[in-house]
Formats: C-alpha cells, sequence, structure tokens
C-alpha cells in the first residue's frame, strides 16, 4: 500500500488554477478551462513537476471543471472518488504503474485530490448552466468520455 500523500497547500492550488485561467484564451469559460487544463496536463508530464502535489490538484481540478462544463453531467461528481478508489486497488495490487499516461510514476490516492476533482465538478456543472441557459443537466453526457479517456 502506498505512503498516505504529503499535504496540499490549498492556497498554492488557487493560485495555479486563477494564474493558468486568466492566461488561457477560448471563446468560452469552459474553452479557457480546456486550454488550462491541457497546459498543467503538460507542465506535470515533465521531470521537473510530475510531482508536484499543488500542479496535480489544480490538474485534477481543471479536468473535472472541463468534463462537467462540457457535458452539464452531475455523475462528474462522482468520477474523482471512483479514481482513487482505482488508484487504491492498483496501488494494492502494486500494479499502478498501468494507470500512468507519462513515463513518471503515478501519485498515491490522496482525498485532497479527490476534494479538488469535486470542487472542479462543481464549478463546471455551474459553467455549464450559466453557458446553457434552461438546458439542465445532461445525465450520462460524460460517461463515453470517462470510459474512453477521451478530451
Amino acid at each position: 500500500m502506498a505512503a498516505p500523500m504529503p499535504y496540499i497547500n490549498d492556497a498554492q492550488v488557487n493560485r495555479i488554477i486563477n494564474e493558468e485561467i486568466a492566461k488561457a484564451t477560448g471563446a468560452t469559460t469552459t474553452d479557457k478551462v480546456y486550454q488550462a487544463f491541457r497546459t498543467l496536463q503538460r507542465r506535470r508530464r515533465t521531470s521537473r513537476e510530475w510531482n508536484n502535489l499543488e500542479l496535480a490538484a489544480a490538474e485534477h481540478y481543471m479536468y473535472a471543471r472541463f468534463l462537467a462544463g462540457r457535458t452539464g453531467d452531475p455523475l462528474v461528481l462522482s468520477s474523482p472518488d471512483l479514481y482513487d478508489k482505482k488508484k487504491q486497488v492498483f496501488f494494492a495490487l502494486d500494479i499502478q504503474d498501468a494507470m500512468t499516461t507519462s513515463p513518471y510514476p503515478c501519485l498515491p490516492p490522496s482525498p485532497d485530490m479527490v476534494r479538488w476533482g469535486k470542487t472542479g465538478a462543481n464549478v463546471g456543472l455551474s459553467d455549464f448552466l450559466m453557458a446553457n441557459p434552461g438546458k439542465g443537466y445532461q445525465n450520462g453526457a460524460a460517461l463515453k468520455p470517462l470510459v474512453s479517456g477521451s478530451y
């Protein structure tokens, strides 16, 4: 089993999120969030920042915000918990390298990452409703991207 994750500095995570969204360009909030997510993802896939916990938390936030904002699916609120459970199982079986999307090791499960992901999903659902007045939530719309790993 993996050692517990160290403390994540929420003020630094907020700073990273705000800076990346401020720098992003796009026609909509969701476009800007997507661009910010991809920027954070690129940063984390480097030898210098792959294990930066605040950057990882900001990336989790940004992905969940983007996915919820793009799809309007409230099921995105469950995805951080499910991803964390998957990590727990993979780490327990010592097969966590199967989860990596870069040459660098997978960070262990973390309640802070779950919290940041859920926060992003909540904000993303608000983004969706603001951008789509009267449309309402789109139950199940995020399932295909979540299962296929698209976006």
